[in-house]
């Protein structure tokens, strides 16, 4: 039996995602701008414009001093995505954000970052602040009880920048903690010595991460 295939299919030509080069089909330079951007070659798999790219995750089962990503925040995206869920501390520590640049040689401290806060909690009505320049560190989520069913979830955005450029981030959490019930926040973060990035570290200010998921996405505009 032999299969006879057009030289190139004709219906739908602005929309179709791949075209037949007389062998194989191949991502379609004619399509749509903004539909396709890159077939990966290990999966098949087709990542769309604004869409989120898996990167790494991560699952803490015992406790660590920190979680590491060091490989894949590069050039190939405009912008990150970190989701973290279930995530439990020692000592009622609140998770901060530090940067690399690079890849997780070494971590900057110092007085490398400035950041902001803003809280709010189920038994207060009034929100507060919080901040510092010239940080050794950015915060980015309340405090987090050591208890099993005092939990932390959140989501940070941020954009790497080259060496010359400050690398910022953003994110949002919400958090069940003993003594003020369901707590909310929201943080931004500058590393101001703008020397790069391409490592990202999450850890505990005053003990260790011993659960939780951390997922790390990169997002093509």
């Amino acid at each position: 039996m032999t299969l006879s295939f057009p030289p190139s299919p004709s219906v739908g030509q602005g929309y179709q995602q791949f075209q037949w080069d007389g062998a194989k089909w191949v991502p379609n330079p004619g399509a749509v701008p903004g539909l396709v951007t890159s077939v990966n070659g290990q999966s098949g798999a087709v990542n769309l414009l604004g869409s989120r790219v898996l990167i790494l995750r991560q699952d803490v089962s015992a406790a660590v001093a920190s979680v590491n990503f060091i490989s894949g925040i590069d050039s190939t995206y405009d912008e990150f995505e970190l989701h973290w869920y279930g995530v439990q501390t020692t000592g009622g520590s609140f998770l901060f954000a530090r940067t690399s640049n690079n890849n997780g040689a070494s971590w900057d401290a110092g007085t490398s970052y400035s950041y902001a806060t803003m809280f709010g909690n189920s038994s207060a009505p009034a929100a507060s602040g919080g901040g510092a320049n010239n940080a050794s560190l950015m915060q980015i989520s309340n405090s987090i009880d050591q208890t099993s069913s005092r939990i932390s979830s959140g989501v940070m955005n941020f954009w790497p920048r080259p060496s010359g450029q400050s690398s910022s981030l953003l994110t949002r959490s919400h958090t069940t903690n003993n003594a003020n019930g369901l707590l909310v926040a929201m943080a931004s973060g500058l590393n101001t010595n703008a020397t790069g990035m391409n490592g990202l570290q999450i850890g505990a200010n005053t003990g260790t991460i011993t659960a939780g998921t951390f997922i790390l996405y990169g997002v093509k505009k």
